[in-house]
């Protein structure tokens, strides 16, 4: 296959980057020298490089170095020097090396200006000379330095502005060598290779413009109506100062700085618009906001309770009105070490004496205290009001349920008070017993000995309505069961009032 000259293949490249950049929109930064300078891997692609097969391709140090021309931002011009060396593998017993020097005039072409790191493409062509060099002496072998190896160059690279007068960069170019026998002496493949991977340093000889390089944005993308909120512009690299901000925040508010705070008065989704600028450039992005309602705080309108001063045992009635944004969270605490989460609950205590009942509710959509409301009640429970404490032995035989004829002189005295006194609505009637014998017969007799005196008392004319019966076994004993005179004082049965009309 015969190769096009070296000059053919140069023209369609350079043809590209003329057309290409001549359609690339004017910017404000052109027409300075830099200077550059490389260092990286040189690599050979040749047809020496399969002779050693532990070295292919064949890689080794290089260094560079040129001097370059902006056209325009996007376009520029460099000439270049390059420096290489790679064993020479055919030769392995001489300790041969080849030196090689390339020198080559290229064009490149930046993309997206408006990136931090702008990619670029690179084209042109060089010329190539060599020499066979020992190892040891340094000295050269063989006469074939002058012998140019004349081919197109491609690459790419990339490319970080540090500052208006330094940027650095990245490349990986391939130099094509097409009069073959010219770079190794050998004619085989009908052309050869060499490639650099580099990183590099370029200085402008002048301060250049620098275009907003692009924005990031922070800030929240939910908020609450009248929630302040801040909104901060950063640049992704250096641009030339000064650097304005401005920002609309869709709602018809305008401000300027990097960073800003504001809040949204109304409900809604609003697209926030930062633009930063330059004199020769500008750049703007924007966030999505939605902003909810705010909750309603909780709030407990009222509270109280159907007695606030019950009998023991009494059942009362705890009940609340509230307001807020649910979900609300809501627990009465009885002051007794029980709680109940409803609005509205029963309760009874158990035992006389002052509690402070507490109800507490939360907005779980609220952070902090302000979601947070609290009421107290306080309730007084009196001591039972004892209308008879009837010992067993007056009353009833032996584990008998039976009352004694004696009993009577008691219950009737019992009876004579919830006659005269009609207040009284409802009275317990209780049986208790001492630890002797097991708990489900002590709980059995203790309820048939409150059954009996309450017969009695419905026998008498005492309206049923007014009598609870319960008995409680061996649960509440008035001492410890110690000694047989305890044991004779747990053993009884108790009536207390549970009730009145107030």
């Amino acid at each position: 296959m015969k190769l096009p000259r070296p000059y053919h293949a140069i023209v369609p490249i350079l043809m590209f980057f003329i057309f290409f950049s001549s359609s690339l929109e004017a910017q404000t930064d052109r027409d300075f020298f830099y200077l550059m300078g490389q260092i990286g891997a040189t690599s050979y692609h040749g047809d020496l490089s399969s002779v050693n097969k532990d070295r292919h391709p064949m890689f080794d140090m290089g260094f560079s170095g040129g001097i370059g021309y902006v056209i325009s931002p996007r376009l520029s011009v460099r000439a270049e020097y390059r420096r290489g060396e790679y064993p020479r593998t055919d030769r392995p017993e001489a300790g041969e090396y080849f030196r090689r020097h390339t020198a080559g005039l290229y064009a490149t072409v930046r993309f997206l200006e408006d990136a931090a790191i702008k990619p670029y493409l690179l084209g042109g062509f060089g010329m190539t000379y060599y020499g066979t060099y020992d190892k040891d002496t340094q000295e050269r072998t063989v006469s074939t330095f002058f012998k140019p190896a004349f081919g197109p160059t491609i690459g790419f690279g990339l490319d970080y502005t540090v500052s208006e007068r330094f940027s650095v960069f990245l490349e990986n170019k391939w130099d094509f060598v097409l009069n073959d026998a010219a770079m190794d002496e050998v004619k085989d493949k009908g052309f050869d290779r060499l490639g650099y991977i580099s990183a590099g340093l370029r200085f402008n000889i002048r301060r250049t413009f620098i275009p907003i390089p692009g924005i990031r944005l922070t800030g929240p993308t939910t908020l609450l109506e009248d929630e302040e909120a801040n909104f901060t512009a950063s640049l992704l690299g250096p641009a030339t100062e000064p650097v304005a901000y401005e920002w609309d925040f869709g709602d018809g508010t305008k401000k300027t700085g990097v960073s800003v705070n504001h809040a949204y008065t109304t409900p809604g989704r609003y697209v926030v618009t930062a633009v930063a600028s330059n004199t020769g450039s500008r750049m703007d992005r924007t966030l999505n906001i939605i902003v909810d309602r705010r909750p309603v705080p909780a709030a407990i309108l009222s509270a109280g309770v159907s007695k606030t001063q019950p009998e023991v045992e009494e059942t009362i009635r705890f009940s609340a009105e509230i307001a807020g944004t649910e979900p609300i969270s809501v627990e009465w605490d009885f002051g007794d070490g029980t709680k109940a989460n409803q609005l509205t609950v029963q309760h009874k205590y158990t035992e006389a004496g002052e509690y402070t009942a507490t109800l507490r509710i939360e907005n779980l959509g609220v952070a902090g205290e302000s979601g947070v409301d609290t009421r107290t009640l306080t309730i007084s429970v009196p001591e039972p009001e004892v209308l008879l404490d009837l010992e067993a032995a007056l009353g009833f035989a032996l584990n008998s349920a039976e009352l004694l004829p004696g009993a009577s002189v008691e219950l009737d005295r019992a009876i004579e008070i919830l006659e005269a006194d009609q207040t009284i609505s409802r009275v317990e009637v209780a049986g208790h017993t001492c630890d002797l014998g097991s708990a489900e017969y002590n709980q059995r007799l203790s309820e048939l000995r409150a059954n009996s005196v309450a017969t009695y008392f419905i026998q008498k004319g005492i309206d049923p309505n007014r009598l609870v019966i319960v008995g409680y076994g061996e649960d509440q004993p008035r001492v410890p069961n110690v000694s047989d005179e305890n044991r004779r004082q747990n053993r009884r049965v108790v009536i207390t009032v549970r009730e009145r009309d107030r």
